[in-house]
């Protein structure tokens, strides 16, 4: 994101490449996150280890509780791309 980068400037250029990435709160997975809303959330450089840790962890905390995508277009009986999806039969 161009923003990290901007704002934490020093990190990205004190660091080796590939050493930082930019992380979003609310996750972007979230109704409220980076990737459905383009003004209304914070933006910090990271380490890109963490940062894969983190969304490992976040991913099965998903998978273990059965977390599904939500999509008010999308009613029950459709499926959906999402990892998360429990298709349940009557």
């Amino acid at each position: 994101m161009a923003h990290c980068r901007y704002y934490f400037q020093e990190e990205y250029e004190s660091s080796r490449r590939g050493t930082y990435q930019c992380d979003e709160y609310p996750f972007a997975s979230t109704l409220q996150g980076a990737a459905a809303d383009r003004i209304n959330y914070s933006v910090r450089a990271v380490y890109a280890s963490h940062n894969d840790l983190h969304g490992r962890a976040l991913k099965a905390f998903y998978g273990h509780y059965r977390l599904l995508y939500y999509d008010p277009n999308n009613t029950p009986t459709k499926t959906s791309d999402s990892p998360f999806w429990v298709k349940i039969a009557n």
